[in-house]
């Protein structure tokens, strides 16, 4: 019977043990599985202002382009003759 009990103590402690070490382990797993997660929501985030960035300066100047030598002014407001 001693025998028994003492099977079922070292049962326990041992399942406890082994919960504590997968809960560690998932952790070291997960850990830098979540940190590649922001760094590519963040390299996202700043790929699409570039590109809205990018977008905005094309739209300047294709406006630039369209309007010609004649459309664009000097800083005191005179026409720009080249």
């Amino acid at each position: 019977m001693v025998d028994k009990r003492k099977t079922r103590l070292n049962d326990r402690g041992s399942t406890l043990v082994e919960i504590v070490v997968s809960v560690l382990i998932i952790g070291i797993i997960f850990v830098p599985l979540l940190m590649g997660l922001s760094n590519a929501l963040k390299a996202n985030a700043r790929a699409e202002m570039d590109l809205n960035a990018e977008g905005a300066g094309v739209n300047v100047l294709e406006t630039v382009k369209a309007l010609g030598y004649s459309g664009i002014k000097t800083a005191t407001g005179d026409d720009f003759n080249p």
